[in-house]
């Protein structure tokens, strides 16, 4: 039940209409991807900062969508704060938007959001006009760049470089280095629509792996498995949490060739997302836990809670207690 709730709370970094909902992905085909231009982003009223035209040519953006109830949001505020600090003087702008929902995400709510954690948000926030997609979802996670680019998962940043073009869409903690080299102008945009169309195409075969797992095909998990950690030069780190969670997640004894797989991505997870990510350093935990190496299990726990907030960071807590627990049982 432990390893429920705590994956759970890690999987508030995909779709949630309420804090433990199951993951939807938009049935269209994407419309944006990286290297296109970029889209309008209108934006109704700035609760922090702002007070410029967005997006101005010259200036390198970060749109951060995120909401209230998204614990994974909050956790990674701080480090938004400290790349916002970072760049300013290079022209880049973090600008964290949401919009209305029906699990609490008001103005109002979000305001005195806003005011609470302002030394945890050093960057500008935008409340923007309420999105709603064809199955009348409405949220910031059925915003018009979300829905373009065919999915629903927060937290999601998109970098406009200075020419207007998207740079990079993808985990909040992965923006450091292509902000760096945007910074530096060596950031090489085609590249990186190569590899983000890589990735999108790692996603698809992780679908294919969830319904290996429900049919119980265990070779057709190794291979597709193998595949998407050795096919591609770039996967989303998301591909990776999705990967390593659909592992432990499964019942009964779990096929240690499996959880060899989970162990290099949610590695992997973590060192694309900087070591900043609470959720995927909690999933490295679980891995190790799963394979018995609970000492490796209470390292990459301590980690997590150094970087996290909230029920995540309460729950983490207790989990550093359980592992070292089962140290002092072997």
């Amino acid at each position: 039940m432990k390893l429920k709730f705590n994956l759970l709370i890690l999987f508030e970094s995909l779709l949630f209409i309420n804090p433990f909902f199951a993951q939807i992905s938009c049935k269209q085909t994407p419309l944006l991807s990286v290297g296109d231009k970029s889209p309008p982003l209108i934006i109704e009223k700035w609760i922090k900062g702002g007070g410029f035209s967005a997006l101005e040519k010259g200036k390198v953006y970060v749109i951060d969508i995120w909401a209230i109830w998204c614990t994974p949001c909050i956790a990674g505020m701080p480090y938004l704060s400290k790349i916002q600090k970072n760049l300013k003087d290079k022209g880049v702008e973090i600008i964290g938007i949401t919009s209305e929902d029906k699990s609490g995400n008001t103005l109002d709510r979000v305001e005195k959001f806003v005011q609470k954690k302002d030394s945890l948000m050093n960057y500008n926030v935008a409340w923007v006009p309420s999105s709603m997609n064809e199955d009348s979802l409405q949220g910031i996670f059925v915003h018009p760049w979300m829905q373009m680019i065919g999915n629903m998962n927060i937290p999601t940043a998109f970098i406009v470089d200075r020419n207007g073009f998207i740079a990079y869409i993808g985990d909040p903690h992965g923006i450091d280095m292509p902000l760096k080299e945007i910074a530096n102008n060596t950031y090489n945009l085609e590249i990186a629509r190569t590899k983000y169309q890589e990735g999108l195409k790692a996603k698809g075969l992780l679908e294919n792996f969830n319904v290996a797992i429900r049919e119980n095909k265990i070779n057709e998990e190794l291979t597709i498995g193998n595949q998407i950690l050795t096919d591609f030069s770039y996967v989303r780190s998301v591909t990776y949490l999705g990967l390593a969670s659909a592992i432990v997640e499964m019942k009964g004894d779990i096929d240690t060739r499996l959880l060899d797989i989970a162990l290099i991505a949610a590695k992997q997870g973590v060192v694309d997302t900087q070591f900043e990510s609470p959720g995927y350093l909690d999933l490295l935990a679980t891995v190790h836990a799963k394979k018995g190496d609970y000492f490796q299990a209470v390292v990459a726990e301590k980690l997590a809670v150094s970087v996290s907030e909230g029920v995540m960071k309460d729950n983490q807590m207790n989990n550093v207690k359980k592992y070292l627990l089962m140290i002092g049982r072997k």
